[in-house]
């Protein structure tokens, strides 16, 4: 995350390039002549529509002599152009979804290598990505993430069947040897049997690591507790008599369904009043200093009641990253933040913005509500917290006091080293909870509330 793996992608491809060239000319000087010469077929790069175009800049900054197609747009190539362009390209940079969309024009391509960015993408193995990416005929293969587990050990199994297809061995067995085990206790001889199996095929860089260590400035997490509002009580007591009425009416079980809309319900009413007032404050700090910050949600809808009551507190306008937007104003709004010589606010949709961006002008990383994936949550403050960022770099995150924000933040923090062998998914552990626990999760604490 934010260490260095699109730099060493074109390492690699470089001297992917070079070798062949050598051993052409070797063949040459062997009297192999022109026929026996190994044609140099492009390198194959997928990534999340959001990065697409960062790929495109990073070729040419470290590596302004290959020619790059961008496979992306209306006006994209097709049949007979896009295998011409393909032939003359050195590097082809696509998206997750053109990928499925025009597979067939991939799979009658010929390419050196194919490397999947924020590979995490694939992890669930049923997918059209997955299965296309699984499907194209390339002799080397590489993944790139920085968080290779966001739901279960099976997130492994569905990158190396991609990369180094039958390691894992067939997915039924994988989920009796290794997914169940490392569920019921992560430190079972299952997470370091796992780990000396995948141990040859990775290259993995920590931020601990003395060399990168001196590379980084330092980071300072802060939780930054919230009070609700009267308003704010009054809707999430009600949220939660509703769903006890309907599990009651229900038989006294909850479906997943429905605890899910309830866990959302209540995490949209933590994000007004109170958080909104301690974020007003928090800035005019930031901005007073002249520093800039990232605003992470999870919901595009609190984006946009961001960035409208923003604009009416600080009267300007602050950009906004959401996956709506088409990929050339997604790359206006990333433009409009670094570009702005003044203190800035980055308002950013986890989804969208939580990986591939280099946004290391911000010192200041805010989590206004959470993902409750450590890795997810870490990956999305790694877009200021990377190579590049030599400023310390504090994160902020945004708790309200008394409600199931405040229970699953301690229950995380108990159990911190535990997330690092193997990250839970987002929401899911709770689901797994039986009523009574889950009740106790969610319930309104009026001791820690005004």
């Amino acid at each position: 995350m934010g260490l260095g793996k699109t730099v060493q992608v074109i390492a690699y491809i470089l001297h992917a390039k070079d070798e062949i060239k050598r051993l052409n000319v070797k063949r040459l000087k062997a009297g192999g002549g022109i026929k026996g010469a190994e044609a140099i077929s492009p390198t194959l790069v997928v990534a999340p529509v959001s990065v697409t175009a960062n790929w495109v800049r990073e070729f040419r900054k470290f590596a302004p002599g290959l020619k790059v197609l961008l496979h992306q747009g209306t006006d994209r190539f097709q049949g007979g152009s896009f295998q011409r362009a393909c032939a003359k390209a050195d590097v082809v940079v696509t998206g997750y979804s053109l990928l499925v969309k025009d597979f067939r024009l991939f799979s009658e391509a010929k390419f050196g290598a194919l490397v999947l960015d924020e590979a995490q993408t694939i992890k669930n193995a049923d997918t059209q990505a997955a299965r296309a990416a699984r499907a194209l005929e390339v002799p080397a293969k590489v993944a790139l993430t920085g968080t290779p587990i966001e739901n279960s050990p099976n997130d492994l199994w569905s990158l190396e069947e991609f990369l180094n297809p039958g390691l894992l061995g067939e997915r039924k067995d994988f989920e009796q040897t290794f997914t169940r085990a490392i569920r019921e206790d992560a430190r079972s001889g299952a997470t370091d049997r796992l780990k000396r199996i995948l141990e040859p095929f990775m290259l993995r860089r920590l931020k601990t690591d003395p060399g990168i260590a001196a590379e980084l400035g330092a980071k300072r997490e802060i939780r930054e507790y919230c009070q609700l509002s009267s308003a704010q009580r009054r809707r999430y007591e009600d949220a939660l008599a509703a769903y006890r009425a309907d599990v009651a009416a229900d038989g006294g079980e909850p479906t997943r369904g429905r605890m899910l809309a309830l866990l959302t319900e209540l995490k949209l009413v933590c994000d007004g009043d109170g958080k909104l007032a301690r974020l007003d404050d928090l800035l005019a700090d930031i901005f007073a200093n002249e520093e800039s910050c990232l605003i992470f949600t999870q919901y595009a809808k609190v984006g946009r009641m961001l960035r409208d009551h923003l604009r009416e507190e600080f009267g300007r306008n602050y950009p906004f990253l959401h996956g709506s937007l088409s990929p050339a104003q997604r790359e206006a709004e990333i433009a409009a933040f670094n570009a702005d010589k003044e203190p800035n606010a980055f308002i950013l949709s986890l989804k969208a913005g939580g990986f591939g961006l280099n946004l290391t002008r911000a010192t200041h990383v805010i989590h206004f509500d959470r993902w409750w994936n450590p890795a997810v949550e870490n990956q999305a403050t790694d877009r200021a917290h990377r190579i590049g960022q030599t400023k310390t770099v504090f994160v902020h995150t945004f708790i309200c006091t008394g409600t199931l924000e405040d229970r699953i933040d301690e229950m995380l923090s108990s159990k911190r080293q535990l997330a690092a062998e193997v990250v839970a998914g987002g929401e899911s552990f709770l689901l797994k909870m039986n009523p009574r626990e889950f009740e106790r999760m969610t319930a309104l604490d009026s001791e820690n509330v005004t």
